[in-house]
């Protein structure tokens, strides 16, 4: 057997097991936990609910990060980012550079449902699962925000969520931002 046909070989076999592993730590969030997970053809990749609400996430591995359902998920993003002790008016403008999925502008939408949230982010794959988790009082705009008005490299990194101007990952792709 060659070289090139024993990785080929591996590199499926890895697939499948992933995808198996998947599937069951699928299985386990869906029978164990509050939230549940459907493909939703008509949206980017997975729909996460917790019977009141819905989240899409843009890879399917950061289902692991909501196993007690969205509020939970939600609340913890919002004490890493310690922001929770802040109290805003009734109604604010907020501004979300860098919203990924939408996670942080969705948590202050429902605390603050007066408020209008401006959500920039310039990831492609992102904005559009920030598009179908958008609520009635954010406004998404994809760009990047800098100090000067120009076309830049924006590298991404979207499994990661990290995801910028300055290329942090050898292998991150790289498109052209305004």
């Amino acid at each position: 057997m060659t070289f090139f046909k024993i990785l080929k070989r591996r590199f499926l076999r890895n697939l499948l097991d992933k995808h198996g592993r998947f599937r069951r730590a699928l299985w386990n969030h869906i029978s164990n936990s509050p939230t549940y997970f459907t493909q939703n053809p008509t949206k980017v990749g997975i729909e996460i609910s917790d019977g009141t609400d819905f989240l899409s996430l843009a890879i399917q591995s950061r289902i692991d990060f909501f196993p007690n359902g969205i509020n939970s998920r939600l609340a913890s993003l919002i004490g890493q980012y310690c922001v929770g002790d802040i109290e805003l008016s009734e109604a604010p403008n907020i501004i979300d550079i860098g919203s990924n999925i939408g996670e942080f502008a969705l948590f202050h939408s429902k605390k603050y449902p007066k408020s209008r949230i401006l959500c920039i982010e310039p990831d492609p794959i992102c904005f559009e699962v920030l598009l179908a988790n958008k609520r009635s009082n954010m406004i998404p705009k994809q760009c990047a925000i800098w100090n000067l008005s120009a076309t830049l490299d924006f590298f991404l990194s979207s499994e990661e969520a990290d995801s910028s101007l300055l290329q942090m990952d050898a292998n991150a792709r790289k498109i052209q931002v305004n």
